[in-house]
């Protein structure tokens, strides 16, 4: 089992900005088609061309920026945490390897993530922001009813329920598998150069539809209490209720979840051919 024990700060910015960029140019281009319907039949073709094009800058522009300072705050916390507690724990596989003529890239699996380092990590994480949105709050004179102890509760309760979601999606399809490259000289220090898209989409399928079971499950239940109590609405929802309810919304769940990992990935692959993947420092 490894320790992920550093982020590199600035690589990860590099990669979130690629990959909101891109997300901004397609928010962009549907933005672009919605004003063009509200244009005047007289505008010309190349004030249409000119317009689009500024809409793409300005938009790509934006997200890069945003994904790029978002990328390195998360990264920089990350690494912040590390100084009060241990990082958290990785299940590796070594994955099938190709020849690749001696060069350095491998293939891995994450089969599996420390629950209670993944907790541990969140919870730290959960402090560190709760204590900036505090001071920040008490700074600007902003009224709020924020609990720093429920704050780092959720933050440790979700990095549980997250990893240890994981591992059983990981244990049913494989987990996601991905390339790294050590840096020469420096076992310890790796590039995350590739994710799978489709093992990464079936994971987060396989963890959707155990979400999206529970909560369909508590949302039928609670739909039959009501109903028993106002039996007016029976018949308005007769012959679909709990049943209905349970399967639908973790199959709607678990086809959306497929395509945004799947999509995800894509996008960092593409983020990494271009500037270079994420870098990170393993224990063992």
């Amino acid at each position: 089992m490894a320790t992920l024990r550093k982020v590199g700060v600035l690589s990860f910015g590099k990669i979130a900005a690629i990959s909101t960029g891109i997300m901004g140019i397609v928010v962009a281009v549907f933005s672009g088609l919605a004003m063009f319907s509200v244009l005047p039949d007289t505008t010309s073709f190349s004030d249409v061309a000119a317009i689009l094009v500024v809409i793409l800058l300005i938009y790509a522009a934006i997200g890069a920026a945003i994904g790029f300072v978002v990328g390195l705050a998360f990264a920089a916390i990350y690494n912040a945490s590390l100084g009060l507690v241990k990082g958290v724990e990785l299940v590796l596989v070594k994955g099938k390897e190709k020849d690749n003529g001696g060069e350095r890239p491998e293939s891995f699996i994450l089969a599996g993530l420390g629950v209670l380092s993944m907790a541990t990590f969140n919870g730290m994480v959960s402090l560190i922001t709760g204590c900036i949105s505090a001071a920040l709050a008490l700074f600007f004179h902003i009224p709020s009813s924020f609990s720093l102890f429920m704050h780092v509760v959720f933050g440790f309760v979700g990095g549980a329920l997250s990893s240890f979601l994981y591992n059983i999606s990981a244990g049913l399809v494989g987990g996601t598998g991905f390339v790294l490259e050590r840096k020469k000289g420096r076992e310890r220090q790796v590039v995350l150069v590739s994710v799978d898209p489709l093992s990464a989409a079936k994971i987060q399928a396989v963890v959707a539809v155990i979400v999206g079971a529970v909560i369909g499950l508590i949302v039928g239940l609670l739909g039959s209490v009501i109903l028993a109590l106002l039996p007016g609405l029976e018949s308005a929802v007769q012959g679909f209720g709990l049943i209905g309810i349970a399967l639908l919304f973790p199959a709607v769940l678990a086809w959306i979840s497929f395509l945004i990992a799947l999509v995800g990935a894509i996008m960092y692959n593409l983020a990494a051919k271009l500037v270079g993947g994420i870098e990170a420092e393993l224990s063992d």
